[in-house]
């Protein structure tokens, strides 16, 4: 299903990574070793990348918890996308995650963990979008961005920088996004929509950051 997810994921991009990310998946007790940690600790851990600098080199490692990945490979034999929908988000997060961090690693470039979680957000909403359609279904009417931006919570042991990077990452998404519907997606210009996102992926966070900036300022003035 990763597998799948990987693959879905690098061809709406138009990227390649010679990564694939079933090899990188750990289990719940390497997980808890490596973080050291207990497993009564872990339980609000439903998806995490792991990342180790060693000079020019980097060892990654994603650990989705086996609850979210037993419903998510059932997906279309005892669920619909709508029932798992939220356990779906977070495998895909996890495999969004690993995809971005191999392409900057590939593209000799750094990546923050903000600019990760933004990416993921964003993510998020185009993938959803594109198994909505495949559906028969349009996005802006199952209201998908209020789902993924607008009706959520975060889990009560965060530290107050990783709460505010979250609440960051969505806020900037969902202005993206925003964006994307008001653009492309109402008048179906689907071209268009990839050429953005494809060269968005493909920005500098900084370029990311002063172009959502732009694209909301102009919106909000029309």
């Amino acid at each position: 299903m990763l597998a799948s997810l990987q693959e879905d994921l690098q061809k709406t991009y138009r990227i390649e990574t010679p990564m694939q990310v079933s090899d990188y998946l750990i289990s719940q007790q390497t997980f808890l070793s490596l973080l050291e940690i207990t497993q009564s600790q872990a339980l609000s851990m439903n998806e995490q990348i792991l990342i180790i600098e060693d000079n020019d080199n980097i060892q990654v490692a994603l650990f989705i918890a086996e609850e979210i990945m037993s419903k998510v490979e059932k997906l279309s034999q005892h669920y619909s996308f709508w029932e798992i929908f939220n356990e779906y988000c977070i495998a895909f997060e996890g495999v969004s995650h690993f995809v971005y961090i191999a392409y900057k690693y590939l593209q000799t470039q750094p990546v923050s963990c903000l600019e990760l979680e933004l990416q993921s957000e964003v993510d998020k909403y185009i993938h959803c979008c594109e198994k909505l359609w495949e559906q028969g279904k349009d996005p802006l009417k199952e209201k998908l961005s209020d789902k993924l931006f607008l009706n959520i919570s975060f889990t009560k042991n965060l530290t107050d920088e990783e709460r505010g990077r979250y609440e960051t990452a969505n806020t900037l998404a969902y202005y993206y996004v925003k964006f994307l519907e008001y653009s492309f997606l109402r008048n179906r210009l689907i071209e268009d929509f990839y050429w953005n996102i494809r060269n968005f992926y493909r920005m500098s966070f900084f370029d990311k950051q002063r172009y959502i900036q732009s694209v909301f300022t102009r919106e909000k003035n029309l």
